[in-house]
């Protein structure tokens, strides 16, 4: 017999079009259901929409920043959605939590809560890959702008990295509750270096 299905459960609460000073109120409420995955989201397309706006006053003549505009943009647009599948994915962990579900099966939904996190590290890692393809072209007057969407995007991936930390934290299986925990923090210490050197080119030119 087919599980039934109650329709609260499927009532999910969205933030992707809130007014900047409503989701503002909203990180600060304590009864609202947005998470740290969702702000980490906004962080890392707020990075994306810098690094749009370094390469645009650059001017967008040269191929490779037509092409680096592109898909600067692909990613812009796509943590914009993060915000909402954030809270989408962790709707199974809540409701098993709520239901005193088995540990397995909460271990579980501690996974699918992970997915569109590391969505979100691994793309914010191909951003700042894109801006290092055109590090060289980027103009003197925009690189303050270029320069900032690194430092956002490594403070989104650190959320990420913390998300992990409770996850793991709260995980009773110490293989898994290991995993989700250094997972993230493998993914920052190999990419410290390449985004530290990135960062200070541009802030070595700024005007």
């Amino acid at each position: 017999m087919a599980e039934k299905i109650n329709i609260a459960d499927l009532k999910i609460a969205y933030f992707g079009d809130k007014t900047v000073r409503r989701y503002i109120e909203t990180i600060a409420d304590a009864e609202s259901t947005l998470r740290l995955g969702s702000i980490a989201a906004v962080t890392a397309g707020e990075a994306a929409a810098m690094a749009l706006r370094a390469i645009r006053l650059t001017g967008t003549e040269d191929e490779a920043l037509k092409k680096a505009e592109a898909d600067c943009e692909t990613l812009r647009e796509y943590f914009v959605k993060i915000i909402d599948e954030d809270t989408k994915a962790r709707k199974p962990l809540e409701k098993r939590l709520v239901a005193g579900a088995s540990e397995k099966e909460i271990e579980g939904g501690y996974l699918t809560a992970c997915i569109m996190i590391d969505e979100l590290m691994y793309s914010s890692i191909q951003m700042m890959e894109l801006l290092d393809r055109v590090a060289d072209k980027i103009a003197p007057t925009a690189a303050v702008y270029a320069a900032a969407a690194v430092r956002y995007a490594r403070t989104a991936m650190d959320s990420v990295r913390l998300v992990h930390a409770v996850y793991g934290a709260r995980i009773v299986d110490e293989v898994c509750s290991h995993t989700v925990t250094r997972e993230p923090e493998i993914a920052m210490d190999g990419n410290a270096e390449f985004a530290d050197t990135l960062m200070k080119k541009f802030e070595s030119v700024i005007e």
